[in-house]
């Protein structure tokens, strides 16, 4: 749908258009794990936001292009584009993308075993989220600081978080992240030979 989209923009010289389509194209890609395809996209979107000075549609471009190098496990690249949608969203006082990103800085350094650091970013995210009520992603932050606290052998805090997350994945009837933190439960519960807790 998206490739019959993007020939009727382009005929009727919808730039804006035609940048949303190439960047929802550039991320279908990203999802079926053709990176180099959606690389390609995301390019031809930016070019076109700067064109046209959309800079949150710019933002979220950047931010996209963070996503698909986080998952071919180019860590520092992800994070110099997160850090240039960061700047954006904060320009443009986008609220909710600013929380996104602020996560996903936080994921990106806890891939590099940089824990700490991705506590900061956490704590930003999670503050963000609450302001614009973001459930869902309130949920994965505290999540995500769940497992940084693991990392760094504090089983206890990372209980304490989890528990918090879970009870607002069941609230939004999120199905998969509450499966996904009832395991990293029981693996917190493990690593301080609480058996009885991690069999729930």
């Amino acid at each position: 749908y998206y490739q019959q989209a993007l020939p009727i923009r382009r005929e009727v010289r919808d730039r804006r258009g035609e940048g949303v389509t190439l960047n929802s194209i550039g991320m279908a890609f990203a999802h079926m794990s053709q990176a180099q395809k959606a690389l390609g996209y995301l390019e031809q979107s930016l070019a076109i936001r700067r064109e046209l000075a959309d800079r949150p549609g710019e933002g979220t471009v950047l931010n996209n292009f963070g996503v698909v190098y986080e998952n071919l496990s180019q860590h520092e690249k992800a994070i110099g584009y997160f850090a240039q949608a960061l700047g954006i969203e904060r320009e443009v006082r986008d609220q909710r993308d600013e929380g996104l990103t602020l996560n996903n800085l936080g994921e990106a350094y806890s891939k590099l075993s940089q824990q700490e650091k991705a506590l900061g970013y956490y704590q930003l995210s999670l503050e963000i989220e609450r302001q614009v009520k973001d459930r869902r992603n309130e949920a994965r932050t505290l999540v995500n600081i769940g497992q940084s606290y693991l990392e760094l052998s504090q089983a206890g805090k990372a209980i304490t978080y989890y528990d918090q997350g879970l009870a607002i994945e069941r609230e939004v009837g999120d199905r998969q992240a509450e499966a996904t933190t009832l395991s990293n439960l029981g693996a917190a519960n493990s690593s301080i030979s609480r058996y009885e807790g991690a069999l729930g």
